[in-house]
């Protein structure tokens, strides 16, 4: 489409120069930028979808905290595993015996000093290594709520016995292995080792603590 500067008067056919009216030099007029909308519209579906991808990726493997369950109830003793009256847990074949913290993320350093100033059952206790750690992963049994993810909702609990159930919404736990600023975390869900900097509490990591059992 041409214009006339003069007259203002347009014209379709690309093809004339000249204002029939009063001679002038037509002019390119300028096209109307279409689509704008759309564009816009396309431009702020990819932005909710970053947005939508960010949330799952962070609450898939940094989960949140979720509803305790510190007061779960314990099995009957005459397993492997005994709960005793001060709420530790003892392990008939390893003959360790176990507490779990709060159900909350914790870093490192909380990790150990819930271990270092645990005075429940007579005191005693320390962080666990990872062989330790393992020893309690059964991925045929389940232990709390887990954590949650998204979009689905879905639950990934620890996998280990329901005596254990005061882990609640955990799944992950620190282990007395460090080196420099890192340390090393067993996935109760996966039965796997991670290696984590000492300052996440972004993962749904519990504290526990170990010690003999007393016999």
């Amino acid at each position: 489409m041409r214009t006339c500067p003069t007259c203002a008067r347009t014209f379709d056919d690309e093809a004339m120069s000249l204002c029939p009216d009063d001679g002038s030099f037509l002019e390119e007029t300028a096209k109307k930028k279409g689509g704008i909308t759309s564009m816009m519209f396309v431009y702020l579906l990819l932005v909710l979808a970053v947005v939508f991808l960010g949330f799952y990726y962070r609450n898939s493997f940094y989960p949140p905290k979720i509803t305790s369950m510190q007061n779960a109830s314990i099995p009957e003793a005459g397993t492997r595993f005994e709960a005793t009256q001060c709420k530790s847990v003892k392990d008939s074949v390893t003959k360790l015996e176990w507490f779990i913290g709060a159900d909350k993320n914790v870093t490192w350093e909380e990790a150990n000093d819930f271990a270092a100033g645990l005075k429940e059952c007579g005191g005693g206790w320390r962080m666990p290594s990872i062989a330790e750690l393992t020893a309690l992963y059964d991925p045929s049994q389940t232990a709390g709520i887990g954590y949650e993810t998204l979009p689905l909702h879905t639950r990934r609990p620890a996998h280990m016995d329901a005596a254990f159930n005061a882990i609640g919404s955990g799944a992950f736990a620190w282990s007395s292995e460090t080196q420099g600023i890192e340390a090393s975390a067993y996935d109760l869900h996966r039965g796997k080792v991670m290696i984590l900097a000492k300052t996440n509490n972004i993962y749904a990591l519990r504290p526990f603590a170990v010690r003999a059992a007393e016999q």
